[in-house]
């Protein structure tokens, strides 16, 4: 094993990618094809989102592509930023169609994937991985600094760096692209020397750095690597940087590079220029500073440690269109997943003289395909419209390669789909809104979702029958605290904060109720859960306010419906109104009346499941003190259906009372849940343990005549945070600029990229991305992957069949992640939870429903 050490001394300003000489050349293509992109940007308001990261508001994804627990996608602040704007959950929006050369295309169409968006995660290769930090190009790898313990970017002796905030620091890496290559790292230590470095526990071997100019460290990186791989890298000591904070070490590049590369000579040595004051080095005659201003390091030149920019971005202006420069002899790779009618739409052009270029779509377990041969480009301006049929519905990667020779600008490039439904304003709005959350009911149990359940369900689900279904609708949280708290602020869990037993909602996030009241909305809610409650910050812009739990009232279904049907009754035509109702039944203790019961379990049973004890059994059960058998199992299995039945049976309360006061078509009625619940699909029982779709996949109904009508079914990836700016457009008001989900109006209407992607959060532990066809759970330091469409039960982990597919849900979620850290929590900027008082009365309480008992939630 051979290491290496060297010291650089060159400076790089203005951002980790350098236009070099072609930057003013691309200008004129630019304009040639401003023609070829004149469609919008993709909107911000959510999550990343793969055009411009998987829900209306926040940073979306796309299915493999989408960015937060709804589909979402994030434009990033910037060209290469990977940090997105809150954004719409999901679908990006519509750009207008292909350049007048595209031939039969439609006149206009959506964009899937902004490429020029999607370059924070791209991967340049030259001809292995180069990796540069602090310039918005290493999201991906670090996994948008979730756990991974890297800290803020900046800039330090000219460079563009990433703080090492303590060690280890883990990328995630494609094997396929560092195998057999020699890692260089160039980073300026800030205690101290040693970098130690290993790939999914395999040594790489130690190296000595430098605390007082930056120094490239080389390791040999074993060929057999397989899928994607764990890089961590281990900094003695630690310092602080003077606008950076306190870490282990100033990361400026990872190149890995070939042997031939790695090998070439070094200039002359230089002498290491001064600290400059920006970090906290080892004090001038230690053993550390002498021995590296006494020659012990070699000086490596530009080239060697950074033998070419690879690509940059030339952005947008009015008259021309973003465009994508990429230097000669790299690739650049980009993921995504394809959706059925796609197409590559790009436009070509060499910045001087001319360019080969090529395009090939590489799948897992196949062949690559070229979608453009190798070809020479001039300075003429090309349209290119490359379809992508045969590689729709998997997960892609889409190599960009441009030969030796002269530089390629790539103007307005983005993956497009026809637009089937084009979005028009709603027909008319809404004057009133009713939010019905049916607490821990599970999406398949309702047969207008799974239509082999045989729960009779039917007048909850009337509101479907009448209004619209979406079918793949996924929580933010697994249980009821953050769930609530994301469905009525808007917000995605680790942006409003309410994540933990005790944490308290804070004011920053603000509830509908409080919008709405301010709006001159009369605003009432009924609560049957103890913890969406004053304790814990919900008792916010209600002029009626009842939460059965905290006042010890009788909390079935039929009494919460009771007084909502007549709270609506009192409301007059002249006032509209929001009505929150949150019923409890098929949440435990699971106790319906027995008739219900007998409904799905006919037979006498005497065994250890007690209807009233249901709550301390599931704990138990969790914990490994009890064991059940097959008939305990369907027995308890059957008193949850027995409490869907009985709260559906009460439901009609609801309806009749709005059409009893003629507000039923002017209400828009939206019915969800806040999670599911588990029946031993994974060992276990209850929620508020994991991530599979028996907790997240949740119903969401919409209906207003005129607007959600038909009985239609959509089967595109959302989440409950694209509720807020759904009501709120229905509603004829302006959504508010805090909201993270994106409005459900277009899909509604038909208009899908199908790339959609939902994010979901489980206190600090987990998180996940949820698309069309792929889902990734990320536990802790462990990716999983699962293939819906082939294993809807989540049994068969196919990470590391599917490395390809696993790099591209684990970049949609990276982005997301990323989002989150950087643009979510800066601008919300909410208080640090404060932790509720929980007194004897409320713990009881709490108690009674299976809370404070464990995981169960």
């Amino acid at each position: 094993m051979a290491i290496r050490t060297t010291t650089t001394m060159t400076r790089r300003t203005g951002g980790g990618h350098r236009r070099g000489t072609a930057g003013a050349a691309v200008l004129t293509v630019a304009v040639l094809l401003a023609a070829f992109c004149a469609g919008r940007e993709p909107g911000v308001g959510g999550p990343p989102a793969p055009a411009a990261p998987g829900t209306a508001a926040p940073p979306a994804t796309a299915d493999a592509a989408a960015g937060p627990a709804t589909a979402m996608d994030a434009t990033p602040e910037g060209a290469g930023d990977a940090a997105g704007a809150p954004g719409a959950a999901g679908a990006p929006e519509a750009t207008p169609g292909a350049p007048e050369a595209a031939g039969d295309a439609e006149p206009e169409a959506l964009t899937a994937y902004d490429l020029v968006h999607e370059s924070g995660l791209a991967e340049l290769v030259a001809p292995a991985l180069r990796l540069d930090f602090g310039a918005g190009q290493v999201v991906g790898p670090m996994l948008g600094r979730w756990r991974t313990a890297w800290g803020r970017d900046g800039e330090d002796e000219g460079r563009t760096v990433t703080l090492a905030g303590r060690s280890p620091v883990r990328l995630y890496l494609p094997a396929d692209a560092i195998r057999g290559t020699v890692m260089r790292v160039t980073a300026k230590a800030l205690g101290g020397r040693r970098i130690s470095a290993d790939i999914d526990g395999q040594s790489l071997g130690d190296a000595t750095g430098s605390t007082v100019s930056y120094a490239a460290a080389d390791f040999d990186v074993p060929e057999a690597l397989e899928g994607n791989v764990t890089l961590k890298l281990t900094f003695r000591g630690s310092g602080r940087h003077a606008t950076l904070g306190r870490g282990v070490a100033l990361v400026d590049r990872i190149d890995f590079l070939t042997p031939e590369q790695a090998a070439a000579p070094a200039p002359p040595e230089t002498p290491a220029p001064p600290p400059g004051g920006t970090a906290d080095p080892s004090p001038t005659g230690t053993p550390d500073a002498a021995a590296e201003t006494a020659g012990g390091a070699t000086a490596v030149p530009d080239e060697a440690s950074d033998p070419t920019p690879g690509f940059s971005i030339v952005p947008a202006t009015a008259e021309t269109a973003a465009t994508l420069l990429q230097e000669p002899s790299t690739t650049i790779r980009f993921h995504a997943y394809v959706p059925s009618g796609a197409r590559l739409l790009v436009g070509a052009a060499a910045a001087t003289g001319t360019a080969t270029a090529a395009v090939r779509a590489v799948l897992d377990g196949e062949a690559p395909v070229d979608l453009l041969p190798p070809r020479a480009f001039g300075p003429e301006a090309e349209a290119l419209d490359l379809d992508l049929s045969a590689q729709a519905g998997r997960a892609v990667r889409l190599e960009l390669s441009v030969a030796e020779g002269g530089a390629l600008a790539w103007t307005a490039p983005r993956i497009v789909v026809p637009d089937r439904g084009r979005p028009s304003a709603p027909a008319r709005t809404a004057r009133n809104l009713i939010i019905l959350l049916v607490d821990t009911l599970r999406a398949d149990k309702l047969s207008r979702i799974d239509g082999t359940s045989e729960v009779q369900a039917e007048n909850v689900q009337r509101w479907a029958a009448e209004g619209v279904s979406f079918t793949r609708a996924i929580a933010q949280e697994n249980w009821t605290k953050p769930s609530v708290a994301t469905l009525l602020t808007g917000l995605f869990p680790s942006s409003h904060a309410a994540q933990s037993e005790r944490s308290v909602l804070p004011p920053e996030a603000v509830l509908i109720s409080e919008t709405l009241q301010q709006e001159g909305f009369a605003t009432g809610c009924v609560i049957a859960n103890g913890y969406v409650s004053d304790a814990f910050g919900f008792r916010r812009g209600w002029d009626m306010y009842r939460n059965y739990v905290r006042s010890g009232l009788p909390n079935r279904a039929l009494n919460v419906f009771t007084d909502a049907a007549a709270w609506i009754g009192e409301q007059t035509a002249d006032k509209r109104f929001f009505l929150y109702i949150q019923t409890i039944d098929p949440h435990v203790p699971y106790i319906p009346p027995r008739e219900y019961a007998e409904m799905y379990d006919p037979e006498a049973y005497d065994g250890p499941v007690k209807a009233s004890e249901t709550s301390t059994l599931l704990e138990r059960v969790k914990a490994g003190q009890v064991t059940l058998n097959a008939r305990d199992r369907k027995h308890l299995e059957a008193l949850y259906d027995g409490e869907i039945s009985y709260h559906d049976a009460q439901a009609p309360l609801l309806w009749d009372a709005l059409a009893e006061h003629g507000f039923l078509d002017d209400t828009l009625v939206v019915v969800a849940a806040d999670h599911g619940e588990e029946f031993f699909e994974h060992g276990s029982v209850g929620h508020g343990h994991s991530l599979y779709e028996e907790l997240l996949h949740v119903p969401l109904f919409f209906r207003l005549p005129g607007v959600f009508e038909g009985g239609g079914t959509i089967d595109t990836v959302v989440g409950l945070v694209d509720v807020l700016p759904t009501a709120f457009e229905t509603l004829g008001l302006p959504v508010p600029e805090t909201a993270q989900g994106r409005s459900l109006l277009p899909l509604a209407a038909g208009s899908s990229t199908g790339t959609e992607v939902a994010f979901t959060e489980f206190l600090e532990g987990q998180r996940a991305a949820t698309g069309e066809r792929l889902k990734i759970i990320q536990r802790g330091y462990r990716s999983v992957l699962f293939d819906l469409h082939e294993d809807p039960g989540e049994n068969l982990d196919v990470a590391g069949e599917q490395p390809i597919a696993l790099r591209t849900m684990l970049l949609r979620l990276a982005r997301y992640l990323e989002w989150q850290e950087r643009a979510g929590r800066d601008e919300l900027q909410p208080r640090p939870a404060q932790d509720a008082q929980i007194d004897t009365e409320l713990e009881q309480q709490l108690r009674a429903l299976g809370y404070l008992g464990g995981p169960q939630r």
